[in-house]
């Protein structure tokens, strides 16, 4: 994103460059508070739906970033829509972490879940960072490779990451009732004369794309 925006180059105009970035970031926070103004209650009814989706958006505004040093003409529309997208994934992320972060804390150890959480993040962060660096240095001699290379990454690793996720949040066990729980636990006791555990609803729970309207 520095190079599309002319860092390095010349023949470039910083204050140009400065104001395009505030700009994009100026639009970013402000679509955040848009976003979370409006649906804040579906971070408690939609928890599990709302954090996938985000992480959907948060891979995919990654893949418009990769966008902007191919078309640096377009810098400003690209990379405003980007951290758009991020700006909203990172509210709800801090929004309903707390929840998700609760659902394990079993022994009302809250503090000592949320810290293993950021541990895992960090770990895994420098383990990506690493590998990055590894594959840049291996393909220092090759422009071609290193300039497609993140091309080929970018898809896998986003897969990898959104399927563990959607893994994750399946063994997320809320104690909340929703539309979609409520459902799932009167059908259950109508069809098979007993009601359901959180970790059974858990697994028959919707996490996709697909949006449900009117919980509670």
């Amino acid at each position: 994103m520095l190079r599309a925006i002319g860092i390095g180059n010349s023949h470039s105009l910083p204050l140009a460059a400065a104001l395009n970035w505030v700009l994009k970031d100026g639009l970013g926070r402000l679509c955040r508070c848009i976003y979370t103004a409006s649906l804040a209650s579906s971070f408690d009814t939609n928890l599990k739906r709302v954090r996938f989706c985000t992480s959907v958006l948060f891979s995919l505004s990654i893949g418009v970033e990769l966008l902007t040093p191919v078309f640096p003409q377009y810098f400003l529309i690209l990379a405003s829509i980007a951290n758009i997208a991020k700006q909203i994934s990172l509210a709800c992320y801090l929004a309903t972490s707390t929840a998700v972060h609760r659902s394990f804390a079993v022994a009302d150890n809250l503090g000592e879940v949320s810290a293993k959480g950021q541990i895992q993040t960090v770990c895994f962060d420098n383990l990506g960072l690493t590998l990055a660096a590894t594959l840049n240095i291996l393909s220092a001699n090759n422009p071609r490779l290193q300039a497609g290379l993140i091309f080929v990454m970018y898809p896998v690793f986003s897969v990898l990451d959104l399927f563990g996720i959607y893994q994750g949040l399946k063994h997320v066990h809320l104690q909340t009732l929703t539309k979609d729980r409520l459902k799932i636990i009167i059908s259950t006791w109508i069809q098979q004369g007993f009601v359901p555990s959180p970790e059974e609803v858990s697994k028959q729970e919707g996490i996709g794309l697909s949006w449900s309207r009117g919980n509670f």
